[in-house]
């Protein structure tokens, strides 16, 4: 039987030679993969979301939780529904929770959820406000706002600040819950740094944040409840990745290694789980830095045979390099002055909640995706920072002009795509009409000759 650290460097090893295939040809093998997973799922009934009293309780219109996977809220008050979907995780059919950011009208339907599911940890994979568009009402107590509040009395549920913490990436906060004479304590790991429709900075820093989430979640039993703001990108990204590094860190061969069988696992509980192409390469990296990052930590690695000692010691090497490159990079990152002042964050949060009520009945857009550089552009914006591209070097450049050119290269592709099915569908267009005349005209010269025939026929009895 294989030792665990031989498991994991024939892990890294298939999974490493993998996605270089995928990577080939301007990631041509992760498009035409993931191309097939859009559609999974989709089909199913929402019936519960779209009835009348329920339409106002989801965010989007066109992120609805499926009929037989939804969260029911069976506590006994009025109105079972929440925009939120149970969602099967390692040997565990219902490890997660996936919920859309909360809005007014469901703030205390969450709180019911939590209570009613004794959930101890929130991810919270979303900021309140990004690029001035409110994405997460805040539903939580917050003893530091201008209008202090450290406890609240949400429904049936009283929570109560405790503590926060904060680091650059991601911030930490502890609740009380009481109901009767009940407590649970929750905690919310909030990620600042993620975009919506994009990916975190590095794969490194979201593995951070993932290490930080399982000191807590590795010791309950009751679900994980994950939010961003509609509850499918970011939330089905971050998922996909905990799920299938569960699965690396069990030390067995499992479906749930791989990251397609996940995502559809997951799409047939959620709609549009990892939402975005980028994302879907993102969990594969994130993959591979979560087994190399198991690797490292493995006290038997020298009993391993030497070629695999060998394939890890170059691959280390090869890491190394990529993250040095990666450190130098951020190097180049400023603080944005201002970012992080309470007062402006405020009123950031005032303008967007007003803007969100003036145009609240809208769609998400869910074919919506950044490119590597819009997402990390836009996620060092979100920690407060932003690139110096003055000392850029020639790398720097390279990389951008690179990734400018395969982000042409495929709009480009796009545009001949939706060009052809055009004319396609033009030619379409013109067989069927040219089928329509040969068919009216075969009709015309039948009708003329039976007329001709009746006529002459007509004739000839005249002359009898």
């Amino acid at each position: 039987m294989a030792t665990k650290a031989e498991f994991l460097a024939g892990l890294l090893k298939g999974l490493k030679g993998f996605v270089g295939k995928l990577e080939e040809n301007n990631n041509a093998g992760f498009s035409e993969r993931y191309s097939k997973l859009r559609t999974v799922g989709t089909d199913q009934p929402v019936d519960h979301a779209k009835l009348g009293l329920n339409e106002n309780k989801n965010r989007y219109r066109n992120v609805l939780p499926y009929d037989h996977c939804r969260v029911r809220l069976a506590d006994g008050q009025v109105g079972d529904y929440i925009n939120a979907s149970y969602l099967p995780g390692f040997q565990n059919d219902k490890r997660y929770i996936a919920s859309q950011g909360p809005v007014p009208t469901t703030i205390i339907d969450f709180w019911r959820m939590v209570w009613q599911e004794q959930v101890e940890v929130i991810v919270k994979v979303t900021k309140e406000v990004e690029g001035g568009t409110l994405k997460c009402h805040k539903y939580w107590p917050e003893p530091t706002e201008d209008a202090p509040s450290k406890m609240v009395l949400l429904g049936q549920v009283e929570v109560e600040f405790v503590s926060t913490e904060s680091t650059d990436v991601f911030i930490t906060r502890k609740f009380v819950l009481r109901k009767g004479s009940k407590e649970l304590k929750v905690t919310m790991f909030s990620y600042e740094a993620w975009p919506d429709h994009g990916v975190p900075v590095t794969t490194r820093e979201f593995l951070d944040f993932r290490k930080a989430v399982k000191t807590i979640s590795d010791f309950t039993k009751s679900p994980v409840l994950v939010h961003c703001s509609a509850g499918v990108g970011r939330t089905g990204t971050y998922i996909t990745v905990d799920r299938c590094l569960d699965a690396v860190e069990s030390g067995k061969k499992s479906k749930d290694l791989d990251v397609d069988t996940t995502v559809k696992s997951l799409r047939m509980c959620r709609c549009f789980m990892v939402q975005t192409e980028p994302q879907y390469v993102f969990c594969y990296h994130a993959l591979l830095d979560g087994i190399r990052e198991s690797l490292k930590f493995s006290d038997v690695l020298k009993t391993l045979p030497r070629a695999d000692q060998s394939f890890i010691e170059k691959d280390k090497e090869e890491t190394d390099e990529n993250q040095a490159a990666e450190d130098r990079e951020l190097t180049g990152t400023t603080a944005v002055v201002g970012a992080d002042d309470p007062a402006n964050a405020a009123a950031e949060l005032d303008i967007a909640e007003q803007e969100w009520e003036l145009s609240k009945d809208s769609d998400y857009d869910v074919g919506k995706a950044l490119s590597s550089l819009e997402s990390r552009f836009a996620a060092l914006m979100q920690q407060g920072k932003e690139m110096e591209l003055s000392p850029a070097t020639s790398d720097q450049i390279r990389a951008i002009v690179m990734a400018g050119k395969a982000l042409d290269e495929k709009k480009k592709a796009a545009r001949e795509t939706k060009k052809a099915e055009l004319l396609a569908r033009k030619q379409a267009l013109l067989d069927a009409r040219e089928r329509r005349r040969s068919t009216e005209k075969k009709g015309n010269e039948k009708t003329a000759a039976q007329m001709k025939a009746a006529k002459f026929m007509m004739s000839q009895s005249q002359n009898k």
